[in-house]
């Protein structure tokens, strides 16, 4: 016999168990309200008899501890509590221990919310980039080189080459010996001799 079906025979005793004791009438009310297997697993549990408290019988027929029987019987309470409809349910619940009767209760319906739309990709860096992407960084191709860099320009040194330039300051200036005036103070050959 499987944990669940365990379970749910050991609840069903239980309450058979509980009703014996307490109210036989309520037994044979009981046991008339409820679907055959219920009813015969009541009928079952109220045979073995003896005084005990619902919990208390649901861990002996399951051979757990009182804490697991009272997971397991909450379990099973609240799955049969969602199988009737309201008004038999109300009259269980008024034959029932209120032991029993405050565990027969409806699970409550899980929230459900809209599903949330996926949010577009935020960034194009790998900080904050996502996986996925429509440019997989294994397949990117990276520029040839930075702005103004010598490894992007066709003609990298075309300021500065001797046959292109237009010369350094000096010549800009025309600062130059080439570029020195007729009958200056003294002859470029000369020494400067103190002033």
């Amino acid at each position: 016999m499987g944990r669940a079906s365990q379970a749910v025979t050991a609840t069903f005793a239980a309450i058979g168990r509980c009703l014996d004791a307490r109210e036989p009438l309520a037994l044979v009310d009981v046991a008339a309200m409820l679907p055959p297997r219920f009813a015969t697993l009541i009928r079952e549990g109220a045979r073995a008899g003896g005084p005990a408290s619902f919990l208390q019988a649901v861990a002996e027929h399951e051979r757990v501890t009182v804490g697991f029987a009272k997971e397991h019987a909450q379990v099973v309470c609240e799955t049969f509590a969602g199988m009737l409809d309201e008004r038999r349910l109300i009259a269980l619940r008024e034959r029932l221990p209120p032991e029993v009767s405050n565990l027969l209760q409806p699970a409550p319906r899980p929230v459900t919310r809209p599903p949330t739309p996926p949010s577009p990709p935020t960034g194009h860096t790998l900080a904050n980039g996502r996986p996925g992407s429509t440019h997989p960084l294994s397949t990117a191709a990276p520029r040839a080189g930075q702005a103004h860099s010598i490894a992007t320009s066709d003609d990298p040194h075309a300021d500065t080459k001797l046959s292109s330039t237009k010369g350094l300051s000096p010549e800009r200036k025309r600062e130059t010996l080439a570029d020195g005036k007729p009958g200056g103070g003294r002859a470029a050959n000369s020494k400067p001799g103190p002033n």
